[in-house]
């Protein structure tokens, strides 16, 4: 729905008296409901810069600051004169008054300094598009049902300390103005959600010891660089989104104080194409974290100090987690998933190995290999059930024989970009990507083993006499190691299978050093 702004006023002779203004970007679905319920009517409105305003839509701090005030109070007296009226109700009337009933201060403009603390809103409040040109205090006021601060913008400080949001809250759009400011949420209790999208905090913002017990949600919200976000475990109870945050200044989380050695994990947390100006000023310390949260997100240059991440041990399992945790975020597409995943396991394991955390390293980049192959599975397993549609809907067609060279056609297509990639699957199974030199000692042995038995029962193999089974071991040992042992193969078969074990041998003795290597260093 499009926003619109209100016709401008008439004419001075005209004997109807003009509307309220309001705003200039006031929406025209709420311009009715807003004039009835939070324009002062009761007094002549006045004009500005040719405009029309009621005393709270004035926009400017040279109103009446004295008729503002008692205007403001006597609203606030107001509802709960009203709230007294609907407890005299009986109690299932009451529940839909009080849901009716509201502290409506939509689009008002507030001239001076603001102070609400320690008040008590015990139906909803919806300051929503309002402007606070002054510092606003509401330290350890009580918003008994939900509250709305969306594009509110605040002009001097904000005081939110100890304040408890039993209801909803909804900081949507909020402008905090000003590096000088500050604007505080500390000691704070979120009891149900907690919306900050797309919220602008030039000014600098504090959530120390603040709990949110339920989710909380900055996406899209901008923190400038004076901003010094510091968050444990303690804070959050729920979901955490700073999904697409655009970060100019610090961002720490760390283990609570309060609790045992143990690593603690953050709840469920989304850091996806969060854009941070200095990545090393995002801080991690001694808490459990899981890759998902990092899609979209350049992790190599983050500071990880004494984490520990869940699923990167566990195989496929956890990769098919990880996995699962990235499609939700984005509308159910699993290759994309795979992809944006093994991309976020190929950061975090070059920021591993910046900061010589080789075993981590080792983890990261072998999930990383494992989710491109299973990445390529799904579009395998995609094409194959692409070429059983095209093959079922035309052998079943009447008209086979006359399609026959179109199907066979489309179908050598389809298996031709089928993603089949024999060589990482060689990879994989022979060293686990080159990251696990205990399996890729086990094949050199198998090799080892399977070309001196080889040697051992075929008669006459080398040269006239047979060897014994020591001797062959011994034998394939030395042509492992390319040293030319005697006797010589002799022409055919022979020389045939001697030539492969001087190439399997040596190739698998690469791959147990690159793995054996890749445990030290990079």
């Amino acid at each position: 729905m499009t926003q619109t702004e209100n016709p401008k006023p008439p004419a001075p002779n005209t004997k109807t008296k003009p509307p309220c203004h309001i705003h200039d970007n006031v929406g025209s679905w709420e311009v009715k409901d807003i004039r009835a319920n939070v324009c002062v009517n009761n007094e002549d409105f006045i004009e500005y810069k040719g405009i029309h305003y009621c005393l709270f839509h004035l926009p400017t701090k040279d109103k009446d600051i004295q008729r503002f005030e008692k205007s403001f109070r006597n609203r606030l007296e107001k509802v709960r004169q009203n709230l007294a009226e609907i407890e005299k109700l009986p109690e299932e009337e009451q529940v839909k008054a009080k849901a009716e009933l509201r502290y409506d201060f939509r689009y008002v403009f507030f001239p001076s300094e603001l102070d609400l603390s320690n008040y008590k809103f015990e139906v909803a409040a919806d300051f929503s598009s309002a402007t606070f040109s002054a510092d606003a205090y509401f330290s350890s006021a009580t918003f008994s049902a939900d509250a709305s601060f969306s594009s509110a913008i605040f002009s001097g400080n904000a005081y939110f300390y100890e304040v408890m949001f039993s209801g909803k809250a909804n900081f949507d759009d909020a402008f905090f103005q000003r590096k000088e400011n500050l604007v505080n949420f500390s000691s704070s209790s979120f009891i149900l959600s907690a919306r900050f999208q797309k919220v602008v905090f030039e000014s600098k913002p504090y959530f120390v010891r603040t709990i949110f017990y339920s989710s909380v949600d900055f996406k899209f919200s901008t923190f400038s660089e004076s901003s010094d976000l510091r968050f444990s475990t303690d804070n959050f109870k729920g979901d955490v989104s700073f999904r697409s945050v655009y970060l100019k200044g610090y961002l720490f989380f760390e283990k609570s104080d309060n609790e045992d050695t143990n690593l603690t994990p953050i709840t469920n947390m989304d850091f996806s194409y969060l854009l941070a100006e200095k990545p090393e000023r995002i801080v991690f310390r001694n808490v459990l974290l899981k890759p998902s949260w990092f899609v979209g997100l350049d992790s190599r240059k983050i500071v990880f100090s004494l984490v520990d991440w869940e699923n990167i041990k566990d195989g496929n399992s956890g990769i098919q987690r990880e996995v699962k945790s990235v499609a939700e975020k984005n509308k159910g597409d699993l290759q994309l998933s795979y992809r944006l995943l093994a991309e976020t396991l190929f950061n975090l394991a070059s920021n591993s190995e910046e900061n010589n955390r080789f075993a981590q390293a080792s983890n990261f980049r072998k999930s990383a290999l494992e989710c491109e192959r299973l990445e390529r599975l799904y579009r395998q397993k995609t094409k194959w059930n692409e070429f059983k549609q095209h093959w079922g809907k035309h052998i079943i067609c009447r008209q086979f024989f006359s399609e026959a060279k179109k199907t066979l056609t489309e179908s050598g297509k389809l298996l031709w970009k089928a993603p089949i990639d024999f060589v990482h699957y060689l990879y994989r199974y022979l060293s686990g990507y080159g990251e696990k030199w205990f399996r890729a000692f086990c094949w050199l042995l198998v090799i080892w083993f399977a070309f001196a038995v080889i040697y051992y029962f075929a008669q006459g193999f080398v040269g006239d006499n047979k060897l014994g089974f020591g001797d062959s071991i011994g034998y394939s040992l030395q042509v492992m190691t390319l040293q030319r042992p005697e006797p010589r193969p002799e022409a055919g078969l022979t020389r045939v299978i001697y030539g492969m074990e001087t190439i399997f041998a040596p190739l698998q003795a690469a791959l147990l050093a690159l793995a054996i290597r890749r445990k030290f260093m990079r």
